[in-house]
Formats: structure tokens, C-alpha cells, sequence
């Protein structure tokens, strides 16, 4: 029933009240058990150790999305760090996948280049910074007149120079870089 949500790795094969609410609660939000999907040395997976040092159990878990799963490289204890307490610290080693905002937009500012075309979109911005101005300055607040500025800026740029297409990948990384 629960195999997907808490993994094969798992230091024990029955659970208590707690551990059986943390599954719930994984199920429902669409998570999954990270920590015991990887396979370690027992001594590797053991979270708590009680203070006489007879009893040991894996209590401490990390969840994580399915959708972020594939990120998770490894997931073990390590015994040793003096923390003051009965707890070992669990470390979890993982891949961040960044990807580039596709969403952003990026105008051709190439075409700046070109006299005419640079006079213009100084004319286009200038017009709309004495629009600005015209109204009522002093009234508005500091966020709302950026949000103004930045919007002529924008509008007068797409009209006047347009959106850039990338051509390819290897286009878009080299402008991040």
C-alpha cells in the first residue's frame, strides 16, 4: 500500500502511531519518504540512539515531492557529530536543476544601433516620462511611480524595438553567462 510514498530502505518493518501519521500526511500532500529509499549499511540509517546505546531506530526522515525526487542524490546518516543530543544528523547530498525563464522578455536592442531607430525610442520614452510628470506626482507613492516607469520603459521598448527571438540553446546560455 504505502511501498512508492516510504521506500525499500527502511531501517524497520513496522511503525508506530507516529510513523504511520507522517505516511498519511505524505500520501496526502504528494510526497515521498526520501530517506529510505537509498541503500546504506544499517549503522548508516539509524537516526536516534537511545542514551544507554542498547536501542537504536530511524526516526528522522526527509519528504520531498515527487516531482523533485529525481534531485535527491543520497540520503544517510552520520554518526560522530558531537551535537549534544540523542539525535545523529541525516544529510541529504542533491542535484539543483536550474533552468532558464523562458518567460522573460528580451528586446532586440541591436537595433539601437541604428541613429533612427535610437532617436525614435528616446523621442517614445521622453513623451511618456512628460505624461508622467503631468500627473500627479506628489500624490502617488514610491512604488507605484517605479511600476510607472518601468512599464513606459517597457511599452516603449516593445514598440519600437521588439521582442528578440532566441535562435537556440546555445544562444540562450551564452547571453546568462
Amino acid at each position: 500500500m504505502c511501498r512508492p510514498t516510504i521506500g525499500k530502505e527502511s531501517l524497520h518493518v513496522k511503525t508506530n502511531e507516529n510513523g504511520l501519521l507522517l505516511i498519511s500526511f505524505a500520501l496526502m500532500q504528494n510526497l515521498m519518504v526520501i530517506s529510505t529509499s537509498f541503500s546504506h549499511k544499517q549503522v548508516q540509517k539509524r537516526t536516534w540512539i537511545f542514551p544507554d546505546g542498547s536501542t537504536v531506530n530511524q526516526v528522522d526522515h526527509l519528504l520531498i515531492g515527487e516531482r523533485r525526487k529525481k534531485c535527491v542524490m543520497d540520503v544517510r546518516s552520520y554518526r560522530g557529530a558531537d551535537a549534544h543530543t540523542d539525535h545523529v544528523p541525516t544529510i541529504a547530498r542533491l542535484r539543483l536543476q536550474l533552468c532558464y525563464n523562458m518567460a522573460k522578455r528580451l528586446f532586440d536592442i541591436e537595433k539601437l544601433k541604428d541613429p533612427e531607430i535610437c532617436q525614435q525610442y528616446n523621442i517614445k520614452v521622453r513623451n511618456k516620462f512628460e505624461i508622467l510628470a503631468s500627473d500627479h506626482a506628489d500624490e502617488v507613492s514610491v512604488n507605484k511611480q517605479w511600476e510607472e516607469i518601468r512599464t513606459s520603459v517597457t511599452e516603449a521598448a516593445k514598440e519600437i524595438l521588439g521582442e528578440k527571438k532566441a535562435n537556440n540553446r546555445e544562444e540562450m546560455v551564452q547571453r546568462d553567462m
